[in-house]
Order: C-alpha cells, then structure tokens, then sequence
C-alpha cells in the first residue's frame, strides 16, 4: 500500500506508529516485491516465521507460497490481522525474543531497530531451528556482521554469525521507502544458518563471547581469566591455540575463538 492508504488504514484503526516498537512501515510496493521474490527464491522451507509484521506489507505477499505464523507485540495490529481470516496466516500477539522456534523453519523480518543486536543474539541461539533468515535492519547496523578483526564494526556480532552460518547482503533500502521515515539508510539482508550445534551449546557459546568483551580493552588472557576463573588454566588454553597474551579481544579471529571455546 502506498503512504495514503497507509495513513487512511492507520486512521480506520485509529492508532499511529509507536516509536518504542520501533515501527517503520515498508510502503515501497517495489522494494515489497524484490524482498518478497528474493524469498521465495532463496527459501526451500514452506513453514515461515515473520516477527513484526505490523499491518503486513511482506505477509500477504508471502502467503503465495509459505504458511506464516506472525509474531506482532502490538495488540492492535495483532487483531488487524487476525480479522483478515486469511488462509495460510496464524498470528500471534507476544514478544518475539521469547519465542522458542519449536520446528524448522524460514524466518523474515522487518526488524525493530531498537531490538537489533538483541534479536539477532536470540536468533543465533536458536538456530537449531530456524533454516534461513531474510531480515531487513539499519545498514550501520548489518555492518557489524561483516567486521573483521582489527576494525571498529568488529564484535561479538560477527562472531556470533561466525559461529552459527553465513551471512549475505542483499541489497540497500532507503529511508523513503518507510513510513514513518527513520532517517537511516536499511540493508536486506541474508543469513544461512547450518545447525551444527545444539541450542543448548549456542547459548553457551554466546555467553561466552559476551564475557569476553565484556572490556575490549583488556587482554584476551584477562577476559579469558574472568570467564574461566582460574589464570593458570587460561594460560594453558592460550597456550595449547598459540595465541598471544597481550592479544585483545577485537584481534582475534572467529576461527580463534571456537577454538579456545572447545578447550573450556
């Protein structure tokens, strides 16, 4: 829908975009179609999981070709979509961090900016279950995916994607394309997880890297020393991966970081 109908619909409604939720609708029909294309294209899993559908811009696209079941935290826009009785279309009101991913499934995602790096951290966790994900997100923020050690977007973020599959820029989004417009450039983008590890090991895993740059400025020896609590030991494990003690955290590799990880 373009931005008046958008506004009449809002109206009909009588709500209005909330900031706190970060809603920005995507009102480029364009922009809807190639998302929805590249999806269909890239996807072999029919059962689909949409966080933040809002009023559904990507949903009733997507209902061509996958069954949806929409996670919506807000209760007005949650009942919208339940009043269409669209076939294929299950929606739920609830909060998408909380959601437990109990099958294997595609995942899509206009993504609150507010709840980035939260999302993807609880999307790697559970990637056990979740095949790909098709996620739209601020282009400053996708950077830090793609950092490398050594470089200011460098974080626990690439590592984590490291560790759990791939990821793949799509294509820019600019911010005309949304309604209200959120003054930043978006990035659709694509990643391939690979469920090679329990959700069980991925959450140990991410509390470890968070414990680990809990202070960037310090050693990798010192941080080590704080998750494993014992010097010697971290010593030991530096040791048996060659790598240096005066090493920080931001210049290790992800390679680097699997590795210590299997010695603990």
């Amino acid at each position: 829908m373009n931005i008046q109908e958008l506004r009449n619909l809002l109206n009909t409604l009588d709500v209005a975009p909330l900031k706190r939720y970060g809603q920005n609708f995507l009102i480029d029909h364009a922009f809807v179609i190639k998302i929805v294309e590249y999806i269909e294209n890239h996807s072999t899993n029919p059962k689909l999981v949409e966080i933040g559908p809002g009023l559904g811009a990507l949903t009733l696209s997507l209902l061509n070709k996958f069954q949806v079941f929409a996670i919506e935290i807000d209760r007005k826009y949650t009942f919208y979509l339940q009043s269409l009785n669209l076939n294929n279309l299950e929606v739920s009101q609830s909060n998408a961090l909380k959601y437990e991913f109990p099958y294997l499934c595609t995942l899509v995602s206009n993504m609150p900016y507010y709840i980035s790096t939260e999302l993807i951290e609880h999307l790697v966790i559970h990637s056990d279950h979740i095949q790909s994900a098709f996620l739209l997100a601020q282009r400053e923020f996708v950077d830090k995916l793609f950092g490398l050690p050594g470089e200011e977007a460098y974080g626990p973020l690439a590592i984590l994607i490291a560790w759990s599959g791939k990821v793949q820029r799509v294509f820019d989004v600019p911010y005309q394309a949304f309604y209200p417009e959120p003054g930043v450039v978006s990035t659709f983008f694509h990643l391939d997880f690979h469920q090679q590890h329990t959700r069980e090991t991925n959450y140990k895993f991410f509390l470890f890297i968070k414990k680990i740059f809990n202070n960037r400025r310090k050693t990798i020896l010192n941080n080590l020393e704080h998750v494993v609590g014992d010097r010697l030991r971290s010593e030991d494990i530096l040791d048996q991966v060659a790598i240096a003690f005066s090493l920080r955290p931001d210049d290790l590799t992800p390679q680097q970081f699997f590795s210590i990880f299997q010695l603990l």
